[in-house]
């Protein structure tokens, strides 16, 4: 239910409940495979249903804009001739080209979500799992910003930070840096270095990053089981 407040107030926490239903298939925890997935959509739905005709067109009648710190930026740069227009005063209308990345990203995001989140619920509990799946969403869509990282970033905190958590506080970071860049549309030869690095190079090199580590994780180990002590021999009883 808690994962289902979330979601309304932002609907990509819901995908730590994918994290959480893999480790509860791995585990062998059907209650609780049962109880995560129906209390959090459950709530979503009820939360959801008063103004469900205004979400709806919020979300069909958004412009698909790439945002800075996207993996899908220098495509957008590419195939467009500008950063979809943030350096204007405008915004860029809806088309062909911006609607086609928004939608390769969310099969992105899907694959990271399936393949990585499914390696993450390899652990003891499921908190890696869901921070994992939640983190997907900002490392492959093409909108996102590093506060989206707030649902994964406390669920991979762990001591000391494996890798995988690092590679996401660093996506924070630089999605951070590439958001609070000076936006103009002319600058000096080093401004527009600093931002291609920032804003296409760096998004990739994480996205690459945290599939590699992903891919990488090691299921934990099993606790060991305690060593069998030896049974004392009991006295024989005086007849």
């Amino acid at each position: 239910m808690v994962i289902g407040l979330a979601a309304l107030v932002k609907v990509t926490a819901i995908l730590a409940i994918v994290g959480i239903v893999f480790w509860a298939w791995r585990a062998r925890r059907p209650r609780v495979l049962v109880g995560a997935a129906i209390g959090a959509v459950a709530t979503l739905v009820v939360g959801y249903s008063p103004f469900l005709g205004d979400a709806a067109q919020v979300l069909t009648g958004s412009d698909h804009t790439v945002t800075s710190a996207s993996p899908w930026n220098g495509l957008a740069d590419l195939l467009l001739g500008h950063d979809a227009l943030r350096t204007v005063v405008h915004p860029l209308a809806s088309n062909a080209t911006l609607d086609t990345i928004f939608y390769a990203g969310l099969v992105l995001v899907g694959l990271l979500v399936l393949v990585l989140g499914w390696r993450a619920a390899a652990a003891r509990d499921p908190r890696r799992a869901a921070g994992v799946t939640t983190a997907a969403y900002v490392f492959g869509s093409s909108y996102s910003y590093p506060w989206y990282l707030n649902w994964s970033l406390p669920s991979v905190a762990d001591a000391p930070p494996s890798p995988i958590a690092w590679v996401i506080w660093l996506e924070s970071v630089a999605a951070l840096a590439a958001l609070k860049m000076r936006v103009h549309s002319a600058g000096t030869l080093g401004d527009a270095i600093f931002r291609v690095i920032l804003s296409d190079v760096v998004p990739l090199a994480l996205l690459v990053a945290f599939v590699v580590y992903g891919l990488r994780m090691a299921p934990d180990l099993e606790a060991e089981p305690a060593p069998e002590l030896p049974v004392a021999e009991l006295p024989a009883r005086e007849i």
